[in-house]
């Protein structure tokens, strides 16, 4: 949203593009990169003007790229291409010349002219970063999407020159800061907060008893995307089962064929985690769903060889 009333959705699985223009009471369906793309994260500086990262589908391989547009995202325009089976996974623009982008194993993407040229960085990590966000042109963050990794969270005061790593050992999928020193990030099951400019966090907002703390103590199920994704020829599956419930996890290509059956079991309320081997397939579209009481959910995967 950029404002009360304007904002936008991106929908992975179907490549739309919601529009809303009355604050979220109707949604526009827009379909700008047609069937043999995926649509990624979008940013808007303002009610006309916006970037997203787009996935092109070719044989055997995911092309991403980075689009613009200027009137509302109705037409989008390709500013950058990058490198086949390479993911664009988070997108910021401070002003409407000025913008990063960041990708996987390590690579930063910085622009000054509104994304007509990408200068590119490769950060001495090989986390996968995962969003970035600049309270104005000389201090920013980047998260990874990397759980495994101690280094959630790097800090530049440089305008993305150079990176501190703050050092945090969870997965954190965005953040937002509303000065230099005040920021609240999301990570698994916890939204945190930071007086110091992300260098240290809290997580005294959710999960702030014993009782909430206690793994145990669940009452919601998800069903997380797949990582990594594109994948070749193993991915893990995260889900949370919020009650005892018999659960149910197959995986399907791209006609409803059933091709696996990953979890077919009762369990208990938690969090779980699944790997899913697609050696014997071949590359394309799978998609994987549970069914756990009344609750279901799919979701898409790519296996890429």
């Amino acid at each position: 949203m950029v404002d009360e009333m304007n904002g936008w959705i991106d929908g992975d699985e179907y490549n739309e593009l919601l529009k809303t223009t009355d604050g979220g009471i109707s949604w526009e369906i827009l379909n700008p990169f047609g069937s043999l793309r995926d649509v990624g994260n979008i940013f808007f500086f303002d009610s006309l003007t916006g970037w997203i990262t787009v996935y092109s589908e070719v044989p055997y391989h995911l092309t991403p790229s980075i689009s613009h547009t200027s009137n509302g995202g109705v037409d989008w325009v390709t500013q950058y291409t990058g490198q086949p089976d390479t993911r664009i996974n988070g997108v910021f623009f401070i002003s409407h010349t000025r913008g990063w982008a960041v990708s996987n194993s390590g690579l930063l993407l910085k622009t000054t002219n509104g994304g007509i040229t990408w200068e590119q960085y490769y950060l001495q990590t090989n986390q996968d970063l995962a969003q970035v966000f600049f309270i104005d042109e000389q201090k920013g963050w980047i998260s990874s999407g990397q759980p495994s990794y101690p280094d959630s969270i790097l800090v530049t005061t440089d305008g993305g020159i150079t990176w501190n790593r703050a050092g945090f050992g969870v997965n954190i999928t965005s953040f937002k800061f509303i000065d230099e020193l005040n920021g609240f990030a999301l990570a698994r099951w916890s939204l945190l907060a930071s007086t110091d400019g992300g260098y240290t966090w809290t997580n005294n907002i959710i999960l702030s008893n014993q009782e909430t703390e206690n793994s145990s103590v669940i009452n919601q199920f998800s069903l997380s995307q797949n990582y990594p994704n594109p994948f070749n020829p193993t991915t893990s599956l995260q889900y949370t089962v919020g009650s005892l419930q018999f659960v149910t996890i197959k995986v399907y290509d791209l006609l409803g064929r059933e091709i696996a059956t990953l979890i077919n079991e009762e369990k208990p309320a938690g969090e779980y985690e699944v790997e899913f081997d697609g050696s014997g397939l071949t590359s394309g579209i799978y998609f994987y769903r549970i069914q756990a009481g009344s609750y279901s959910e799919t979701r898409k995967m790519v296996l890429l060889k």
